[in-house]
């Protein structure tokens, strides 16, 4: 039998939380960050094999560089992360993803688009994120001692549903407007990086 205090209990820890301005500005600086990877997901191989035309093949080796980038953004967090602290590894990853989104929308607005200029500033973003997304988790759950389990179920939610609906939007906007992922990732950047300047404006 499902034990109906359990979703109350859900119910209330998600009101708990969405009352804190510290969780939602973290779990905002999360699912923007999301959702400049997954509109790259939704994206890049439309623009790989429809636009650039190259084999699928091409496209799973360029993206090597991509996971790479997560790799050792996430290699630095779990290095540095006690020195600097999570805040500025945050506001790092935040700048160096909206570099990588910008560099992405320079690059097919200027009519410089290849694997090249779309997968190097990727890496960079992944490297951003790979910095923002531990840090950015664990200063989420971290709000409120006692609501642990909660944010860490409510701030992965909204990374999933923010990736997933970027996913979605720009896979369903590409026919028409095959740039659609670059606006999106540079946008999504933006809006990560605000979020967190402003959960570091508060006490």
């Amino acid at each position: 039998h499902g034990n109906p205090a359990n979703s109350t209990g859900l119910v209330q820890g998600a009101l708990r939380l969405f009352a804190i301005p510290r969780f939602v500005t973290y779990a905002m600086t999360l699912s923007f960050t999301s959702a400049v990877f997954f509109s790259f997901l939704g994206g890049a191989p439309h623009i790989m094999v429809d636009v650039l035309e190259r084999t699928p093949m091409e496209y799973g080796l360029w993206f090597m560089a991509v996971s790479s980038g997560y790799m050792l953004g996430n290699f630095l967090s779990g290095r540095f992360t006690q020195r600097v602290g999570i805040d500025r590894m945050m506001l790092y990853g935040c700048a160096i993803t909206v570099l990588g989104g910008m560099l992405c929308l320079g690059s097919a607005i200027s009519g410089f688009l290849a694997p090249a200029t779309l997968f190097v500033p990727m890496a960079f973003a992944a490297l951003g994120n790979g910095l923002t997304i531990p840090n950015g988790t664990a200063g989420a759950i971290s709000v409120d001692p006692r609501l642990t389990g909660a944010a860490a179920g409510w701030s992965g939610f909204t990374q999933m549903a923010f990736g997933a609906a970027a996913s979605q939007l720009v896979g369903s906007l590409q026919n028409d407007w095959p740039f659609a992922v670059f606006w999106f990732m540079a946008g999504a950047s933006m809006l990560a990086l605000a979020s967190h300047v402003m959960a570091m404006r508060r006490p």
